[in-house]
């Protein structure tokens, strides 16, 4: 086991700071700044605003629909049924979400 990777008590210093902190290791420092993202999840019967890809929160499965369908429930989880997965058994409960 080569140690010489596992830095040091002394070479990891960590502080919190205007909601990032810092982390120096192998004496570089690196910087980590907390990034809130928000992103639009869509329902059964919402429109679909753009052409592409969605992904099922609650499972990854990814189906493609094009703008102006309606979001339908997940054919592989049941998303937005009784038979979907915990807290997702709802129709009203939002779960697409634009993939990449």
């Amino acid at each position: 086991m080569n140690l010489g990777s596992i830095p040091s008590p002394r070479a990891i210093k960590t502080r919190v700071e205007r909601r990032g902190f810092c982390v120096w290791w192998k004496w570089v420092r690196i910087d980590f700044v907390t990034m809130i993202l928000i992103k639009t999840l869509y329902k059964i019967g919402d429109v679909v605003p753009e052409d592409g890809m969605y992904l099922c929160v609650p499972c990854s499965f990814v189906q493609e629909f094009k703008a102006g369908e309606l979001f339908t429930t997940c054919i592989a989880c049941y998303a937005g049924t009784s038979m979907g997965p915990e807290d997702y058994t709802e129709e009203h409960v939002d779960f697409w979400e634009k993939f990449a």
